[in-house]
């Protein structure tokens, strides 16, 4: 399927704009969220930064932390200066930095709010794009279906390809509910992410080696979790002679610079808050949409062992995938990703567990588009249209559920890919030969 260059841009310029007057007309649907917790923390940890406070130093320039306090309309965060100070320092320079520069042109809830919604398009004409460009070409169920409905084999793999795109991102029903309605800044990783793994694919070596580094040292910078990514560069910058230890040690430089330049001003505050969000975000009881909130309720001496063996499983199964060379280092490295973020983190909603699962499905589908779709389903269906329809704890449980039914499908993929369907193949090709002779 070859698309022109003028239809490139014509049907990506339409994705966007679908995509940011979808989010424009949620956001005036949605004016309470204008004093959502979350985006009331992203504003007062940019407004810390303009101020000149170091959001790390609680004790620094106390009168102004208490000041910008008191201007929370959350009683959560108003009444509470130690919990407010928590917060407000709870995500990694670069982020705070962005924060800054969003408030430094309006510090206002609605421009904060179109702000994330434009990312979120980019995001969405990114996702659409890499449906189209790196999906299997091999038609898969939906589009051999289309085709008996009398469309063309290429217009049946197009609108395939766009429908899923857009359910992915630009009408997502989870980016527009956690993400729009709750306004969240996670896309804006998620954007990251694809980034990185759509230039570890690319066949051009300046787009591959300095688009990655580069896009590889701010998913690293913006959330942290881009570090999972860094495999996927490994193999090809050693096997590109010459120099290619020289070429590897560029490209580490490259991302390490990109990666720590924001943290120097505020170390070692940086430090410690990683340290503490990463033990209360893997030893409280689970909240939000964590796959493990109905387990806990239901197996409360039980989830947590179940927890510890669920991330072996997922990692160890996606590893002997790997070794056994059924499955390539880019589903290796989401597949933990997404271990990471899903199954091992207890307190997230479902922004967070979309930067882990986007990537996973668009890179699954490289390798199997029926296999993407299927774990499509509970995501976009349960936790995605169930979460969105119904509001408040029942709604994230709801999520919460759909999401464990994705897990385990995605789970059942996996070891299709990795125990299965190698051995299918070859039984195929060594039938094949037998009544070729």
């Amino acid at each position: 399927m070859r698309l022109t260059t003028r239809t490139w841009i014509s049907l990506l310029g339409l994705v966007f704009v679908v995509a940011f007057a979808v989010r424009g007309l949620a956001i005036k649907l949605t004016p309470r969220g204008d004093y959502y917790t979350d985006l009331e923390i992203y504003r007062a940890s940019g407004d810390l930064i303009l101020n000149g406070v170091n959001p790390y130093d609680f004790s620094d320039k106390v009168a102004i932390r208490s000041a910008l306090r008191q201007q929370a309309h959350s009683p959560y965060l108003r009444d509470d200066q130690a919990r407010w100070d928590y917060y407000t320092s709870g995500n990694l320079p670069m982020n705070l930095l962005f924060f800054a520069g969003v408030s430094g042109i309006s510090d206002t809830p609605r421009f904060h709010r179109y702000t994330y919604a434009f990312f979120d398009s980019v995001l969405s004409v990114v996702v659409v794009w890499f449906v189209i460009r790196y999906w299997s070409q091999k038609p898969s169920a939906l589009s051999t279906m289309l085709e008996s409905h009398g469309m063309s084999s290429d217009r049946a793999l197009l609108a395939e390809r766009l429908v899923a795109g857009l359910l992915l991102a630009g009408v997502s029903p989870v980016l527009l509910k956690a993400g729009v309605a709750y306004p969240e800044d996670k896309g804006i990783e998620v954007l990251l992410v694809v980034a990185v793994i759509a230039c570890s694919l690319s066949r051009n070596y300046h787009r591959w080696y300095w688009g990655g580094a580069i896009f590889l040292g701010l998913s690293i910078a913006f959330k942290g979790l881009g570090i999972f990514l860094a495999p996927m560069f490994v193999g090809r910058l050693l096997a590109s002679p010459p120099r290619a230890w020289l070429k590897a040690l560029g490209f580490a430089l490259v991302v390490a610079f990109v990666a720590i330049v924001w943290i120097p001003p505020f170390w070692p505050g940086v430090a410690n808050m990683v340290k503490h969000r990463l033990v209360l975000a893997s030893a409280e009881s689970p909240q939000h949409a964590s796959i493990w909130v109905l387990p806990s309720l239901y197996l409360p001496s039980l989830w947590n062992y179940l927890r510890f063996v669920a991330v072996f499983l997922v990692a160890g199964v996606a590893l002997w995938g790997y070794l056994r060379k059924r499955i390539g280092v880019d589903l290796l490295c989401t597949t933990l990703l997404l271990d990471f973020v899903v199954v091992w983190l207890i307190n997230g909603g479902m922004d967070r567990q979309s930067i882990g699962i986007v990537p996973a499905l668009l890179v699954l589908g490289t390798v199997s588009v029926n296999a993407a779709i299927l774990c499509m389903s509970p995501y976009l269906i349960i936790a995605g249209f169930g979460g969105l329809l119904i509001r408040g704890v029942s709604g994230q449980s709801l999520a919460g559920f759909g999401m464990l039914i994705f897990l385990l499908t995605y789970f059942a993929v996996l070891c299709w890919l990795s125990f299965i369907a190698d051995a299918r193949k070859r039984e195929e090709e060594e039938v094949a030969q037998d009544s070729s002779v």
